[in-house]
């Protein structure tokens, strides 16, 4: 039973204003943050000012039952709808004794900033036995890779590189190599996508040529692991894509967790990411999640660009059952779910790594 709700704002890891939302019930106080992305999907869930979005929920009657909270919240902006859904989530989860790996970002680019036009590459810790070990390893890649890329940090905390897409591959794929992790990349190419030509660094291909591109990336750099490698509406490119690897390919912008976007893309992928805010309450992600593994697609559930230290990432993500958590390596804000994830590896009665 829900005694009272408090609506406050905070600072994300960018310095921008978010919304809090702090539950006090019979139970206990649970509490809930929106964070916000640098790089969204065009058909995400929309969000108001701050303050327009606090009085459209001060206009509801106030809401006893916690349970009943996120379903009567689903028309609100989602930067309002979001930390009260994860605060009424958390008064009521349950967890599984599965955890995911650590998918972290060690170099970036693109939006976040730098000097390649692919945002995000990753590494995956695959051969770690728990937790603890799966996020150490991390951590000592994107350190022997600081030291050779000798750059300053981007807003997600990973290294800006100064070299084009191929050298900055060639580097993490050496360090990944020696600590037996993989690596992939998050192209966010909506974000490339220049008058009918995806532009890097080095220089612009056409969208016709990206299918291939990719394939070859794939193949030369052992990829595990590829996220929106074509734009936003461009289905028919990732299904032919998937049709050609056995990488895992994953839909963000393209499905903007969005259950409806989800059935449209089920041929086309063969993982998603799952992001709260872009869909606006905890039990609509918790619905694309069980879709999406009807469809014997991957769930990885993911940070944003402007995160708080609110760890609910992290549990969500035990509850969930998935295979992969995005969360970041660097800075207190991505740092806050790992230690989140070892503290309930600690707590469970026989926890085991999940399956990519």
């Amino acid at each position: 039973m829900i005694k009272s709700i408090k609506i406050d704002e905070i600072k994300d890891s960018r310095k921008n204003r978010q919304i809090r939302a702090i539950l006090y019930t019979n139970k206990g106080t649970y509490l809930g943050c929106a964070p916000a992305g640098a790089s969204t999907g065009k058909y995400e869930a929309k969000t108001a000012p701050n303050n327009a979005a606090i009085k459209q929920f001060l206009r509801l009657k106030m809401i006893k039952d916690e349970k009943k909270l996120d379903s009567l919240i689903g028309k609100l902006p989602a930067n309002i709808s979001t930390p009260l859904s994860i605060a009424a989530w958390k008064a009521n989860a349950k967890y599984s004794n599965m955890f995911p790996y650590p998918l972290g970002n060690v170099i970036g680019g693109g939006a976040h900033g730098g000097f390649t036009k692919i945002q995000e590459f990753l590494v995956c810790p695959v051969k770690a036995k728990n937790i603890k070990e799966a996020v150490e390893t991390n951590k000592k890649i994107h350190k022997e890779v600081g030291r050779i890329l000798r750059t300053g940090k981007n807003d997600e905390g990973a290294w800006k590189s100064k070299h084009d897409e191929f050298v900055t591959l060639d580097v993490l794929s050496k360090v990944a190599e020696k600590y037996d992790a993989k690596i992939g990349i998050d192209f966010a190419a909506t974000q490339m996508l220049k008058k009918g030509k995806y532009c890097y660094s080095f220089g612009c291909i056409h969208k016709n040529e990206q299918v291939d591109f990719v394939k070859d990336l794939i193949r030369i750099y052992k990829l595990f692991y590829v996220e929106d490698p074509f734009e936003e509406n461009d289905f028919s490119s990732f299904k032919e894509l998937k049709k050609k690897t056995k990488c895992l390919v994953v839909g963000d912008d393209l499905t903007v967790t969005n259950p409806i976007r989800l059935k449209r893309a089920k041929d086309s992928i063969s993982g998603i990411i799952i992001k709260v805010n872009q869909i606006g309450t905890v039990s609509k992600a918790i619905q694309t999640v069980n879709s999406a593994k009807k469809y014997k697609i991957t769930p990885v559930i993911s940070h944003r660009s402007g995160e708080t230290m609110d760890p609910f990432i992290a549990d969500f993500a035990v509850s969930m059952k998935a295979p992969l958590l995005k969360c970041g390596i660097y800075g207190k804000e991505r740092e806050a779910k790992l230690k989140r994830l070892i503290e309930l590896w600690k707590k469970t009665k026989n926890p085991k790594m999940n399956k990519i």
